[in-house]
Parts: C-alpha cells; sequence; structure tokens
C-alpha cells in the first residue's frame, strides 16, 4: 500500500534562486493544482487508514464472540457424548449405533468450525489486519509527505513571484521566505516518519512470514486440529 513520494518534493528540490519570477508565473497554477490533488491524496488516504484501524480494532470482539461459541459448542459436544454413553450402555441390544454418530458428527464439526476459525482470527486473520493498518498509516504519512512538499512548492514560488520588483532591480536574489522552510522542515520531519512506519510494516509483514514458515515446517499442532473424541 506504500506509495513513493510524489515528484512535488524533487520539484521543491528544484527551486533555487535561478527560478525566475516568470517562470514561477508560469508554474504557480500547475502547483497549485497538484497542491490540492495532495490533499485529495491525504484526505483519501486518512479514510483508508481509518477503515484499516476499524477491521483491526473489531478482532478483540471477534475473539470474544468466537471464545464464547468454543465454550458452548465443547459443552453441547460433552452433553451430548454423556448421553450418547448412557444410550449405549442402556440399549445394548437396539441402540441405533449410525443414527447416533451421525447425531453427534454435526457437534463435533460445529465444535471444529469455531476452533478453526477462533485460531484463524487469532493467528492470521489479525496480524495481517495489523499489517494493513501499517501499510495504511505509512500511507498517510506519504501523502501527508508530498501534501506538504507540494505547499512549500506553492509557497516558494509565490516568494519568487512577490520578489520580482526587487528582481528587476537587484538582479539575482537569494531567499527563501519563512513559511517556505518552516514547510520544507515539515516535510523532512514527515519524511522520516515515512521511513520509520516503513520499517514498522516491513518487520510486522517478516515476523507474520517467520511465523506462518515455523508454523508449516515444524506442524504445529492448534486448537482447530484437536481431535473431537468420546472422552
Amino acid at each position: 500500500m506504500s506509495i513513493t513520494i510524489d515528484s512535488g518534493q524533487e520539484l521543491f528540490d528544484g527551486l533555487g534562486p535561478e527560478v525566475t519570477p516568470e517562470e514561477a508565473a508560469q508554474g504557480i497554477d500547475a502547483a497549485m493544482a497538484r497542491y490540492k490533488l495532495r490533499i485529495e491524496d491525504t484526505n483519501s488516504a486518512v479514510k483508508t487508514e481509518a477503515k484499516c484501524q476499524e477491521v483491526y480494532d473489531e478482532n478483540p470482539n471477534i475473539l470474544n464472540f468466537l471464545k464464547s461459541l468454543q465454550v458452548t459448542t465443547t459443552a453441547d459436544l460433552a452433553g451430548c457424548d454423556a448421553n450418547i454413553r448412557t444410550e449405549l450402555y442402556a440399549n445394548r441390544d437396539s441402540c441405533d449405533v449410525e443414527g447416533i454418530a451421525s447425531a453427534r458428527r454435526l457437534k463435533v464439526d460445529a465444535t471444529e468450525l469455531i476452533d478453526r476459525e477462533y485460531d484463524f482470527v487469532a493467528r492470521v486473520k489479525a496480524k495481517l489486519d495489523h499489517i494493513a493498518l501499517l501499510d495504511a498509516k505509512e500511507n498517510t504519512l506519504n501523502c501527508k509527505c508530498s501534501e506538504m512538499s507540494a505547499a512549500a512548492v506553492v509557497s516558494r514560488l509565490n516568494t519568487i513571484i512577490a520578489l520580482a520588483p526587487l528582481v528587476k532591480t537587484e538582479g539575482k536574489i537569494g531567499f527563501v521566505g519563512g513559511t517556505t522552510e518552516s514547510l520544507r522542515e515539515q516535510t523532512r520531519i514527515l519524511a522520516k516518519q515515512v521511513q520509520t512506519a516503513r520499517n514498522a510494516s516491513r518487520d510486522a509483514r517478516l515476523a507474520f512470514e517467520r511465523q506462518q514458515s515455523a508454523y508449516i515446517a515444524r506442524g504445529i499442532i492448534t486448537s482447530a486440529n484437536l481431535p473431537n473424541a468420546i472422552r
């Protein structure tokens, strides 16, 4: 989900005293249009991150729900087994073993289903949702960085345009306004935050992949694999 920092940053880095007021005036509309697009990208990224956060935060509720079902289905199966024993022992000559086994199979399947789903949410879904959230956070920071860079470009061009009268009388002028410099510094800070977020996403993904590889290679037994035998 990560993206490359917008070319606005490259444009900003290339804006120096050699940009003339005429060139700045010609480029300001395109720079402003780019800035508006970056704002839209940021707003979209923030919404996507919020959705990812919502999905991730719902996992504990899902696990609690499945845990309650585990208790119910396990108890139901245990009660079924107890009734089966009673019927087997009491009706040794006429007991419908196949019918009993068929009825028990439904409860075993229900128990295994809930166990499997609990294991999946805890071991797979929650971790993948966390990775997706980290990716979304990185993307949001990336968009904000591009937006800030685009804002700095607009600010710099406006400064150059405003200096046009002085350029006419003084020639070349090397000047960066306080607003532009502040935007540039915020861009640098966001770029570092992007890298930190990217590392966090990468580390989470690698950890998940290692866990899955170990699970497959070592044949780890989970609740979904436990046999539901009559106890």
